[in-house]
């Protein structure tokens, strides 16, 4: 064989075997691109999900109703508020109860306007305060300090609520985990048998070239850089298809909840960049050495 074989001329061989196989050179491309599309779309999908979760049980809050609004019961209430670390001090709020009855009024809509004429002097809403957390797994604890203050009536908490997020969360997040794996997994199978089938195809040329004294690197080198290439080509396609997916069908989708913001694509695409990339060299170098093997003992 050559002795003077460089890296320009493997890669050369790898671009020549890719035009005189372009059928099974574009199969494997579009296996390799529906594998990270499907792989990734799923993956991007959970991430929303959990944020949509995150974003529903982070807006609970606690909410005091005062029996006596006095100047001691609020400064025991800010007390509390400027003392402990798991409440967020920047939003919360006190409302009057002339401000309540206000907010009620402007809920039920216009066509109610004259009711606040009718109770202004004779007010049925108390005076509450709006209490912000920073960690909701808290809550009870945080609630239990307001209980405790003379003046403050009713202490209401959506806990219940609360917990019934946090579990889901943790099912997605669990689900998700087995879910990407087995899809992993399932397009690993599905890559290495493409690849399979074209060395297969190509046994013939496989075993002329060892019959004729060519050494099992020569051979291997130019179907892995090929491998590499196909690989790479997929990830830039498949790059760019999800790019397009996402933006029209998964966050046009997610967005129509009108209740949490989804990530934007551009939050996801320098880890994908990355993962692309690394599985698009991984699936060419080993899918292009493990299935070659058998074809080089002859």
């Amino acid at each position: 064989m050559r002795n003077n074989y460089g890296s320009s001329n493997f890669l050369s061989d790898a671009f020549e075997n890719i035009r005189l196989n372009k059928l099974l050179s574009t199969a494997t491309v579009f296996i390799f691109v529906a594998c990270f599309i499907v792989t990734t779309s799923f993956s991007m999908l959970i991430l929303n999900i959990n944020r949509l979760v995150d974003e529903i049980a982070n807006n609970n809050e606690i909410v005091l109703f005062l029996d006596d609004d006095s100047e001691e019961t609020l400064d025991n209430i800010n007390e509390i508020i400027a003392s402990n670390s798991f409440i967020d001090r920047n939003n919360c709020q006190y409302i009057t109860a002339d401000e309540g009855l206000k907010n009620l009024i402007e809920a039920l809509g216009p066509e109610y306007s004259q009711l606040y004429d009718e109770f202004k002097n004779d007010n049925p809403i108390r005076a509450s305060y709006e209490i912000k957390l920073n960690d909701i797994s808290y809550t009870d604890d945080i609630a239990l300090l307001f209980r405790n203050i003379d003046g403050v009536g009713e202490v209401r908490t959506q806990q219940i609520r609360i917990d019934e997020f946090i579990n889901i969360k943790n099912v997605i997040s669990l689900l998700s985990l087995w879910l990407i794996i087995i899809l992993i997994i399932v397009s690993i199978f599905i890559i290495s048998n493409t690849i399979k089938m074209t060395i297969y195809a190509r046994k013939t040329e496989i075993n002329i070239m060892k019959f004729v004294g060519a050494t099992d690197a020569f051979i291997r080198i130019p179907y892995i850089i090929e491998g590499i290439i196909l690989g790479l080509i997929a990830s830039v396609v498949a790059f760019f298809a999800q790019w397009l997916i996402y933006e029209t069908l998964i966050l046009n989708g997610l967005s129509k909840l009108a209740v949490f913001t989804p990530y934007d694509f551009a939050y996801f695409a320098p880890a994908m960049i990355i993962l692309y990339v690394i599985a698009a060299v991984l699936f060419g170098v080993f899918g292009s050495l493990l299935p070659m093997r058998k074809y080089l003992n002859v």
